[in-house]
């Protein structure tokens, strides 16, 4: 009797010391399939310091926000950067924007004042509030950096800079054409944009937005007279040529137009 408990006994911990292994292998396989679905994590590729370097690499505080994220969070406007990026905070008025990082920044808001944070786009820097918005679509990647970035930005970068690199030319033909309405503003939003070889060693991108707001605030120059203000319109362009003639060789051009009115002002900028 106690021989017959003995093997049951023995029978029960073998099976139970199999079904461990084999539950051990599964989870290991499962964690294995898993990690080739998901596979390997893209390097972070940033230009903090005037060159292409890894994230890990850049000893500052600096926040990354990617195209994919810029449209999962439907930043179509500079101002609506600050939903997504910690410490940073935009005020706009119709007289102008005004922008900061962990608190600093200008106090006045005045379109004719070089700011405490720096804008550049693709290495061009942009002072003025005025020009923000000029340079901000079709955005590959906004790097929001911290503190004073004077020794490789130069002036106006004393809390901080916003740099932004637009898209370049695609390996691969590729186009898209987007339409947005806005109802409380009646705004209207047009993007085109078409990326792609045109030769073996010369691709090609265009890129064009039209915009037009009525404005989010209401004007009583009168009392029997309103309107809503700021009312823009702008159209946005910019033509991107990556050149590669060698291996170790590449050549970049990108120009852009803009033209941009608010109010009855019209501003013209050739970059």
């Amino acid at each position: 009797m106690n021989s017959t408990r003995f093997i049951i006994k023995a029978v029960a911990q073998a099976a139970c010391l199999i079904a461990a292994a084999n539950c051990t292998v599964a989870t290991a396989g499962e964690a294995v399939a898993r990690q080739e679905s998901a596979g390997f994590l893209e390097e972070l590729v940033v230009t903090a310091r005037k060159r292409e370097e890894s994230f890990m690499d850049v000893p500052q505080s600096l926040t990354v926000v990617n195209a994919g994220q810029l449209e999962a969070y439907d930043t179509q406007q500079l101002i609506e950067l600050q939903y997504s990026v910690p410490n940073m905070y935009m005020d706009q008025t119709n007289s102008g924007k005004r922008m900061s990082v962990r608190g600093f920044g200008n106090v006045s808001i005045n379109s004719h004042f070089d700011q405490a944070v720096g804008f550049s786009v693709d290495g061009l820097s942009l002072q003025r509030s005025s020009t923000w918005e000029l340079g901000y679509f079709d955005v590959e990647r906004v790097e929001v950096l911290r503190g004073p970035q004077g020794s490789y930005f130069g002036r106006n970068t004393t809390a901080g800079l916003v740099n932004v690199t637009t898209r370049g030319a695609s390996d691969e033909f590729e186009g898209s054409v987007s339409v947005g309405y806005e109802d409380e503003t009646e705004e209207q939003l047009y993007k085109f944009s078409v990326s792609g070889p045109m030769t073996d060693n010369l691709g090609g991108r265009l890129a064009l937005q039209y915009r037009d707001s009525d404005g989010w605030m209401e004007s009583t120059p009168s009392p029997i007279w309103e309107q809503q203000v700021p009312q823009i319109e702008e159209t946005l362009g910019r033509l991107t040529l990556e050149w590669a003639p060698a291996d170790n060789v590449q050549v970049t051009s990108k120009t852009a137009f803009t033209e941009f009115e608010q109010l009855g002002d019209n501003v013209q900028y050739i970059e």
